[in-house]
């Protein structure tokens, strides 16, 4: 085949790559449900507005002092913990350290009045992580 033939193949094919990307934009909400599962195990110790706080538990003799990942708002947190024998978490958690990771839930087109000052609430929202995490891996020991 020469290329005079394969160009509009290839053409097509991110046309309509373009076009399932601006569908998605126009959706509600981002697919949470695309995510890949990780491969460590988790529980969700807080969620409240747009965040949720995960702990990812020491295996073995837990270290003192927890780890709190306050991951990028505008990237998804799978991306740590996605391969076996490659994830963070998991190395993390065989190490000793009580893993908290902060996991924001994308806005839905129905927050886009509420601006980020509203989603984030710094301060308010980094004592009630901190807040949780010290009841949360006090009662772990």
């Amino acid at each position: 085949m020469s290329l005079i033939t394969e160009l509009p193949m290839y053409w097509l094919d991110g046309a309509v790559r373009a076009l399932d990307g601006n569908r998605r934009g126009l959706s509600d909400h981002y697919p949470l449900s695309e995510d890949p599962p990780g491969v460590t195990p988790y529980e969700v110790v807080y969620e409240g507005g747009k965040v949720r706080l995960r702990h990812y538990a020491a295996q073995g003799k837990a270290r003192r002092t927890p780890l709190v990942f306050v991951y990028a708002l505008i990237k998804r947190p799978f991306i740590l913990d996605i391969y076996p024998g490659r994830s963070v978490m998991a190395n993390l958690t065989r190490q000793g350290f009580e893993v908290y990771m902060v996991e924001w839930i994308p806005p839905a087109r129905a927050d886009s009045w509420s601006g980020s000052p509203r989603i984030l609430r710094a301060p308010k929202i980094v004592l009630r992580w901190h807040r949780t995490v010290r009841r949360h891996s006090c009662r772990r020991r």
